[in-house]
């Protein structure tokens, strides 16, 4: 205990040991104690961690109520699944036994269980991040997932360095609506440099190899790029009840090109940059005021820094969010013209993520033009070893004075099942229909045009799911993909993927692929192209991505040759 008279001086160096009243919303915890006759946890041990991935509870399983699809700890429902690990315990006998779970807490109604394992005898325990914090007499009492825990002033902590080094766990639900981030856009845990501030950042090397692009080998038009992109972040996080970020990031671009020899391009802009008040005038509202990046599980809908406002919140316990938003600097000028209303409602499961989205496109341009989309989606374990997807779209608009009406929708599935393990195979097939541009009506299907296409099928790292190389949108084009994945080791993982191009309307022209030749618009038969992807992320902080990729033209390039692709990424967090 310290000396009461040296306390002053030792908080004055900061060498007073902290306690909980130095504990923030946000911090990881796991607290070892027992219920009292109230209901609350009441700690007896308390250690701080960096955020971890999944939520823990240790106890006795009920005795009653334990099925094959679940059962009841420490009052909160446990959801099995194919995907979950048993360890010295089996559904069968988990009744009664006392065990340790692992997995993600979806709410009061449900924990997804990744690991079931047997424990001894013991303190009752648990794990999650600190969503609330509240003073009480002799005490402060936090909320970990559905839990009140009361954790006397006295109660010593243990962290694995200073509370102020550690860093924070975003807020499970409010603080992104569509419950994901694109690892592009995550860093590492940074330093803070005052009180509330923190800084951190990133550092990213691409080396893109193009050839053949044009399809023609006796054209000299192959090209390499060498990019260098530095982002750095700075968070202030004053109080629970407001998050500022503001970011700069900087890209330098060498490129050099066999026809037009070489040069190079540096470019500084603003990154995200906005306030964040989780809890508007006391309500269960959050707003998001500036630039963010707009993300969604498969990018499919958009993956852009926009200038928003945006509302984060619940209608009938479902998250929903709604935005008004443009782009202010550094857009394309089409981007810079178009004002953007979104509305995305969903069902808060990320392990089964089912939704319903509207997508509102405005364009100030020279000529009269807007796009509405309006879509459902359904992703995540629909089957026992499946990780799915089904994407479905209708959209309506006019450009220049001609309607614009079409459709488009994306199927597939990643099957992982035990007696394959390592590997994993995927199918799917993606369709957007198209049309006669040069008629009344073009029937012709448009994504956003704030869509990336990027998501991971089993591997450790994300890549463009319709193609590395042709990369093309969602627009009169049929998608046949077939892979097959093997993780390799934990954090590290090799696809090979395959995808088969047709039109659906025979034209002489692609929208928005990014091959440098157009059809012959007789034949719809585009070609195919292969992809092999390597992931590493066996450090922390490290991101490791190749890329080989290889198109062979279909009927529809007679005299088409084959075009190349090897890309090469290297990202550092810090």
């Amino acid at each position: 205990m310290t000396i009461p008279i040296l306390a002053p001086l030792l908080l004055a160096l900061g060498l007073a040991p902290e306690g909980p009243a130095d504990l923030r919303v946000g911090h990881w915890v796991e607290v070892r104690g027992e219920f009292d006759a109230a209901g609350d946890f009441v700690a007896q041990k308390v250690e701080v961690q960096s955020p971890q991935e999944y939520e823990i509870l240790v106890g006795t399983v009920a005795s009653a109520g334990a099925t094959a699809s679940g059962f009841l700890l420490l009052g909160q429902p446990i959801s099995v699944s194919e995907k979950t690990v048993w360890r010295n315990v089996s559904p069968a006998d988990v009744a009664g036994a006392r065990v340790k779970v692992e997995g993600r807490w979806r709410g009061p109604l449900k924990l997804s269980a990744r690991e079931v394992a047997r424990r001894e005898s013991g303190r009752d325990r648990l794990g999650g991040r600190i969503d609330e914090i509240e003073t009480a007499s002799g005490a402060v009492v936090l909320r970990i997932m559905q839990y009140r825990v009361r954790v006397a002033l006295d109660v010593e902590l243990e962290s694995e360095r200073p509370l102020a080094e550690l860093a924070l766990a975003p807020e499970r639900v409010r603080a992104k609506s569509t419950g994901t981030i694109d690892e592009d856009d995550l860093f590492g845990r940074g330093f803070e440099i005052v009180d509330g501030v923190r800084l951190s950042g990133q550092l990213e090397g691409l080396l893109t190899r193009e050839e053949g692009y044009d399809l023609d080998d006796a054209a000299d038009q192959d090209r390499t790029d060498t990019e260098l992109t530095g982002r750095i972040r700075a968070t202030w996080n004053p109080s629970d009840a407001f998050l500022g970020v503001a970011e700069l990031r900087h890209r330098q671009l060498w490129r050099d090109e066999e026809d037009l020899g070489s040069s190079t391009v540096g470019r500084t802009r603003l990154g995200e940059t906005y306030g964040y008040w989780p809890s508007l005038l006391g309500s269960s509202w959050g707003v998001r005021v500036g630039r963010q990046d707009f993300d969604d599980p498969r990018e499919w809908l958009y993956d852009q820094n926009l200038d928003a406002v945006r509302f984060l919140g619940r209608v009938r316990d479902l998250p929903i969010e709604l935005s008004l938003s443009t782009t202010l600097s550094d857009g394309s000028p089409r981007d810079e013209e178009a004002v953007n209303a979104i509305a995305y409602l969903w069902n808060g499961d990320e392990d089964r993520h089912l939704a319903a989205w509207a997508i509102h496109r405005d364009f100030d341009l020279d000529e009269e033009e807007w796009r509405t989309h309006v879509g459902v989606r359904a992703l995540g374990e629909w089957l026992a070893g499946h990780d799915s997807w089904l994407e479905a779209a209708v959209m309506r608009g006019r450009l220049a004075g001609q309607d614009q009406q079409g459709w488009g929708y994306d199927a597939g599935t990643t099957w992982s099942p035990d007696f394959l393990a390592p590997f994993s195979v995927t199918v799917g097939y993606a369709l957007g229909s198209g049309g006669d541009p040069d008629s009344s009506v073009d029937h012709t299907f448009r994504q956003s045009g704030l869509q990336d296409n990027t998501a991971k099928f089993a591997g450790v790292t994300s890549f463009r799911y319709y193609g590395e190389l042709v990369d093309p949108e969602l627009a009169n084009l049929g998608i046949v993909t077939a892979g097959i994945g093997a993780r390799l080791a934990r954090r590290t993982s090799l696809d090979l993927v395959v995808h088969q191009y047709r039109q659906d309307r025979i034209l002489p022209f692609l929208v928005d692929a990014h091959l440098d030749q157009n059809p012959d618009g007789v034949h719809a038969d585009l070609g195919w192209e292969a992809d092999l992807v390597f992931g590493w992320r066996q450090l922390a902080d490290w991101d490791l991505e190749i890329v080989g990729g290889w198109f062979r033209p279909g009927d529809a390039f007679p005299d088409g040759d084959d075009a190349y692709l090897l890309k090469f990424q290297l990202r550092r967090r810090f």
